[in-house]
């Protein structure tokens, strides 16, 4: 299979959210997605010491790599002046004085490798490729000084964790008052742990290091704490970072400060100052034209209103980061927010939306999609809840061979056993869950293996398998629900109907409407059951019309199927609208329910 262009955001690393292809060819661009991942922080992000028309970056900081490897006349100041502009994320300003750097020393290798940082924060996926590949080649037989600052990001690209981090530590251990040797260690998460990467700082300020001087070490730190919640050592990085970021000069670096605060007032739960933040960092970069970075504080947002509860809205923040994503053509980044945004959607029960939403980027090239493990499972499960049978049985085998780029995806799983099981194969759903050995513990897996030992009448496994659910907002809603459903097929209507209600209460909490209707579609069955059968058709009716309205064909189904098994038994009635759904489900190769139906109407 194909790399993506290396300025697509690869799969998140271990230590990180995901993890990244094999191949050397991508590790430049790589090594700069992990900086998105880290949400902005930047491999250069540090105080001005003074401006790019006079001598540049403080020759200090590159000090060694210049001296192992003298560039010829002028190729240096070049190179430091657009250093200068880096440290500022003045990215657009600093590219050509790196192409004029390649051009007066075409053998000098630390311009392309700025350059390849530059262009990938400027949404470009033309030249980066060859400025990662020029790095890549000139450091080869370069010095120890220079080499090493391209190994770790070379090692990190190939999966060559021990190696990563033994050239990681290298170049740390070689230059410690020198934040660019100490960057790598901080910023290949995947390479060296953030424990030992916060230990290193905690040193490093306790012995005055000139490294901690630098604007960048705060925010790394401030990152790092973050990751490892700890959130007071986080915050107390940003305030010493404050006056090293401020100036005009600075205003990229400063948006980059407004993101991190905003990711720890989310977390403690004060949403709406983390939109605000936001929503100046994003003007920073809308009024300095860095449409890609401002795309990424859109994902951001959607992000904070998925904290909120607010899903719809998240949707929409998604959307409107594909639409300005799309200016920089087929990214593996406008795959990721039309599958977030369509995940919202369905969280706020518009499959529709969703499926359009996911219609824009279908088109893109193979070796894009698939670099993602779930968005072929974002495909299907789509398909499923529009009811769509083909459509998501076709998703299931590509699904599941993205199983092999991150194993710890539960989506491609859970869809295969979820078309196994409205396709009526409820022993093959529930022997591919139980063999998934590394999600089997996830409160979604175990949910709906809950459903299927409930289908097979296994009430005493199930309710095992309830009781292990934790206690956490979604699956104690499910608990409660399948808790109903097993009491409701013992017979106990009264106490059925009682925990379909505290179900109901439980899933309005969740703010994601398909858990809220499906408990409402419990609470509906569970009063027919104990006499309750205007309050159940008063359900069901409104149950129907929101499936019909946002085109959740999935629901759509089961609403007539309880509304069929609410008419009276043997009643003509009942018979020609089962027989009716049993037609309508088995066309849109829903098995399952066509057998619920079939038996409805003999009954």
């Amino acid at each position: 299979m194909q790399t993506p262009p290396v300025s697509d955001t690869p799969s998140p690393q271990p230590g990180m959210a995901a993890g990244p292809k094999a191949s050397a060819r991508a590790a430049w661009g790589l090594a700069a997605a992990v900086l998105l991942l880290l949400g902005g922080v930047g491999m250069w992000a540090a105080v001005r010491r003074q401006g790019p028309s006079a001598a540049g970056a403080p020759a200090e900081t590159e000090a060694r790599a210049l001296a192992a490897r003298p560039p010829a006349p002028g190729a240096a100041e070049a190179y430091l002046q657009g250093m200068a502009l880096m440290q500022q994320y003045r990215w657009a300003e600093a590219v050509p004085l790196f192409q004029k750097a390649s051009a007066l020393d075409p053998a000098f290798a630390l311009p392309p490798l700025r350059r390849t940082v530059a262009l990938f924060f400027l949404g470009n996926s033309t030249d980066v490729y060859t400025a990662m590949q020029d790095a890549i080649r000139l450091s080869a037989g370069a010095p120890d000084d220079i080499r090493l600052r391209v190994e770790p990001h070379a090692f990190w690209g190939q999966n060559q964790w021990d190696k990563c981090a033994a050239a990681a530590r290298a170049l740390r251990d070689r230059e410690p008052d020198n934040f660019e040797a100490l960057l790598p260690s901080l910023l290949l998460t995947g390479c060296v742990p953030a424990p030992e990467s916060l230990a290193v700082m905690a040193r490093a300020r306790a012995s005055a290091s000139p490294v901690t001087r630098d604007a960048r070490f705060d925010l790394m730190e401030a990152r790092l704490a973050f990751a490892e919640h700890e959130d007071r050592r986080a915050e107390e990085a940003l305030d010493r970072a404050e006056p090293k970021v401020q100036g005009p000069d600075n205003r990229f670096l400063r948006a980059a400060l407004l993101r991190q605060r905003s990711l720890l007032a989310a977390r403690g739960g004060h949403f709406d100052v983390a939109l605000n933040l936001l929503t100046r960092a994003e003007k920073t970069y809308v009024d300095g034209g860095h449409a890609f970075e401002a795309a990424r504080v859109a994902s951001e947002r959607a992000e904070v209103l998925e904290g909120k509860g607010e899903f719809l809205a998240a949707a929409v923040e998604f959307e409107r980061q594909l639409t300005l994503l799309e200016a920089f053509g087929a990214t593996y980044a406008a795959v990721l927010a039309a599958r977030n945004g369509a995940a919202d959607y369905l969280a706020a029960g518009e499959p529709e939306r969703a499926a359009a939403l996911l219609a824009r980027v279908k088109g893109y090239p193979e070796r894009i999609l698939a670099n993602h493990a779930e968005v072929f499972a974002s495909f299907g499960l789509v398909a499923l809840e529009r009811g769509d049978m083909p459509g998501a049985a076709a998703m299931v085998e590509p699904a599941l061979m993205s199983l092999s780029k991150d194993t710890s995806s539960s989506e491609p799983v859970l869809l295969a056993a979820r078309v196994e099981r409205e396709e009526d194969r409820p022993q093959a759903a529930r022997e591919r869950l139980e063999a998934a050995t590394a999600l089997l513990a996830q409160d979604e897996v175990q949910a709906l293996l809950a459903e299927l030992l409930l289908d097979s009448h296994d009430a005493a496994g199930a309710k095992r398998v309830i009781d292990g659910l934790s206690t956490d907002a979604l699956p104690h809603a499910q608990a409660l629900r399948l808790r109903a459903r097993g009491r409701r097929e013992a017979g106990q209507a009264a106490a059925a109907t009682a925990t379909a209600s505290d179900a109901v209460e439980a899933a309005r909490a969740t703010h994601q409407v398909p858990v809220l209707q499906s408990a409402l579609l419990e609470l509906a069955r569970a009063q027919l059951a104990s006499g309750g059968a205007a309050a159940a058709a008063a359900l069901l009716g409104e149950l129907h019309a929101q499936a019909q309205s946002h085109g959740a064909g999935r629901l759509l189904l089961e609403v007539k199927l309880a509304e069929v098994q609410a008419l009276p038994r043997g009643s003509t009635e009942r018979t020609q609208r089962a027989r009716a759904l049993v037609t309508e489900a088995k066309a849109a190769g829903f098995l399952r329910l066509a057998r619920l139906a079939e038996a409805a109407a003999s009954h």
